[in-house]
């Protein structure tokens, strides 16, 4: 489904007519627009929005690419011939304001209806926050081949390119052989890649509109199947881009419904694969999601277009042409801030060339500007940004977390004030260590604080890599250092988590574990300008791990602890888990879960978190179970979603304590 809006100018317009203000006219134009409508079997629709002066207007709705039909039924049963003609593609949005135009000049008789008709009524109803639609350029194939040439373009998306683009215009559109995974941290990449493929596509009539749409979609999308029905049936011969950011589980799990709402999106795409493009935009390290998504659509051909490492030789091109685009001169400091020996993405390549192009226009372009602060000591008073530290800050407990963070963002924020005034400190490493027991959702804030690492400037590329003995230790002698050497590239520009880091000490002196760990320190050392590196595991354990090698102690900054949660805490949780998944307390249900976390905290596998989720989703079985035995015409709507306190599970102690009360005899 494709708008347009259609605009030319009056041949032979007939002396006294064409006026708004001629009441014959507009009643004529109406008549037409509503014979044209109901004449159209194909789905396509035309009216009349401007009749003013010499010029008229019609805006169009078609199934394919060109809407010159539709117009030139509604032209000729006016009896109007235009010269001068211009199409244009437009959005949904500006078609729904052509309509409101065309409402007001009483050329049609009402755009809601029309809308509603139109069965597109239900895009009006997205969150604009998650939803949007653009119209991307038409290029050629040369200068398709032009930008990929310039730009540093991963190997699979080029093959694509090459696939597409040698391929013969179609003259018919024929439906989708493929969608696609674009896998990368990097904003602006994904943005480039995207529009490349679309580009060639339409180039080649794979896709007939140049309209397209986009979803940012997370756990938290309020974005229900029937938005998504919607959505693809207005984007029928164009594209849509999800662009997926994972949920609270990272990589080692969905976050409450997640899975629900990606099967629903899924169930919808297969419906729609043969009209509409799809993209599935997710990061490097989403394997789960990713996963659940393969699943679900496990019928249909996807290519996986995955960022990559640039050599040396790709990443100066790639900067000095970054240079060209802003009408700069490169010199050898751009150059030079490149390690020959290193590969990179096109994220961190970015972030060193605005360092560069911030410092070359203030002293080479602007001299006079060489002595100001790069930012502003006020700048420094702003709180932290980003969605991510929202999402920190409203999380239970985690008061330690909480002021680690804080204190890291402002560290950098003095730092950059100090830099401007050429009294810097020099950057120092933000190593840590979180210690504390299972569920005290040590994974989680290390996910959330490379999110705020990046929304603050401070990382390029805020991702999360998670490690453990097994991706660390090589199964042979010198395998070790380069399975370390991995993990530490893979994590450039973000967050590497080595979980139960202590089991790195196996007691061989010399081992494959000691030389983990030697490695480990080596790549710290390496990796500070652009990397954190975070152990986790208990407290006690964690203490032999730090006394393995004397430099590992001295490299980490922060030590956080994750406390066990209280009991109130657990109860506020367990409110937190029932509300994400569209659940509530009954009465007496959050005193019965109060008794529970009583006696479960008092064990020594207390779970904390995990254990809370287990608590609520056992006791969502259980309300389904007890539900599943009543006549569903006696179940209120809100008896489907409000767990009673029959509904909780006792623990054994607990029962046990219960049933021995009813043993014995009253006074």
């Amino acid at each position: 489904m494709q708008f347009y809006k259609v605009e030319g100018v009056w041949k032979d317009k007939p002396a006294g007519e064409g006026s708004e203000s001629d009441s014959a006219l507009i009643s004529r134009l109406e008549d037409v627009s509503k014979d044209v409508a109901g004449g159209a079997s194909d789905g396509s629709y035309g009216c009349f929005y401007k009749a003013s002066e010499d010029v008229i207007g019609i805006a169009v709705v078609c199934e394919n690419r060109d809407p010159q039909g539709v117009a030139e039924t509604l032209l000729k049963r006016a009896g109007i011939q235009l010269t001068r003609v211009r199409y244009e593609e437009i959005t949904t949005k500006a078609f729904k304001n052509l309509l409101r135009q065309a409402c007001k000049k009483s050329l049609v008789f009402d755009d809601d209806e029309i809308i509603s008709g139109l069965n597109i009524d239900g895009l009006y109803g997205y969150n604009s926050s998650q939803y949007g639609e653009k119209i991307f350029d038409q290029k050629n194939e040369r200068a398709i081949r032009s930008m990929v040439k310039k730009r540093l373009v991963s190997d699979s998306l080029t093959r694509e390119l090459d696939r597409i683009l040698d391929d013969e215009p179609r003259k018919r559109f024929a439906g989708h052989p493929a969608h696609y995974f674009l896998e990368t941290d990097d904003h602006d990449a994904m943005l480039e890649t995207y529009r490349l493929l679309l580009e060639s596509l339409y180039l080649r009539g794979r896709i007939v509109s140049r309209r397209y749409h986009y979803v940012d979609f997370d756990y938290e999308s309020d974005v229900d199947r029937n938005s998504y029905e919607t959505l693809y049936r207005c984007a029928r011969g164009g594209a849509i881009v999800v662009r997926y950011k994972p949920g609270l589980g990272g990589e080692s799990g969905l976050a409450g419904g997640e899975r629900a709402v990606i099967e629903d999106l899924c169930e919808v795409m297969k419906k729609y694969r043969k009209d509409v493009l799809t993209i599935f935009c997710l990061p490097k390290e989403c394997g789960v999601a990713k996963a659940v998504f393969m699943d679900n659509l496990s019928n249909i051909c996807f290519i996986t277009i995955s960022e990559t490492l640039s050599s040396y030789d790709e990443s100066v091109a790639f900067l000095k042409g970054l240079a060209k685009d802003d009408h700069i001169r490169a010199d050898r400091q751009l150059a030079g801030a490149l390690d020959a020996d290193r590969r990179y993405y096109a994220a961190e390549l970015r972030r060193i060339y605005d360092r560069w192009y911030d410092n070359k226009l203030r002293t080479a372009v602007f001299p006079q500007y060489a002595d100001l602060a790069a930012i502003k000591e006020p700048e420094a008073k702003k709180k932290a940004r980003g969605s991510a530290y929202g999402e920190l800050s409203k999380m239970i407990g985690l008061d330690s977390a909480k002021k680690v963070i804080d204190q890291a963002i402002n560290y950098y924020k003095i730092q950059r004030v100090y830099a401007g005034r050429s009294l810097g400190f020099g950057r120092t490493s933000m190593h840590m260590i979180f210690t504390g027991a299972p569920g005290t959702a040590k994974t989680t804030v290390a996910r959330l604080f490379a999110e705020i690492m990046k929304d603050n400037g401070i990382l390029s590329r805020g991702h999360l890599v998670e490690a453990g003995r097994g991706d660390l230790v090589g199964k042979y002698v010198g395998w070790t250092a380069k399975c370390v050497k991995k993990k530490f590239e893979e994590a450039e520009g973000g967050v590497l988590f080595i979980d139960e880091a202590y089991s790195l000490v196996d007691g061989l002196e010399g081992g494959y574990g000691d030389e983990a760990i030697n490695t480990i320190v080596q790549e710290m050392e390496n990796h500070r300008e652009d990397m954190i590196v975070i152990f986790a595991g208990y407290p006690d354990k964690m203490e032999g791990f730090l006394a393995k090698n004397p430099g590992l102690r001295s490299r980490i900054a922060f030590h956080v602890n994750f406390e066990d949660y209280s009991v109130d805490e657990l109860c506020r949780i367990a409110e937190l888990i029932a509300s994400k998944k569209g659940l509530r307390l009954g009465k007496g249900t959050p005193e019965r879960l109060s008794k529970v976390f009583e006696a479960a905290v008092e064990k020594d596998d207390f779970g904390n978190g995990r254990f809370v989720r287990n608590v609520i989703e056992k006791a969502q079985m259980s309300l389904a179970s007890r539900l599943v035995e009543l006549d569903p015409a006696d179940v209120s709507d809100a008896q489907v979603i409000t767990i009673m306190p029959e509904d909780i599970e006792l623990p054994e102690a607990l029962r046990f304590r219960k049933e021995k009360l009813k043993i014995g005899f009253i006074a």
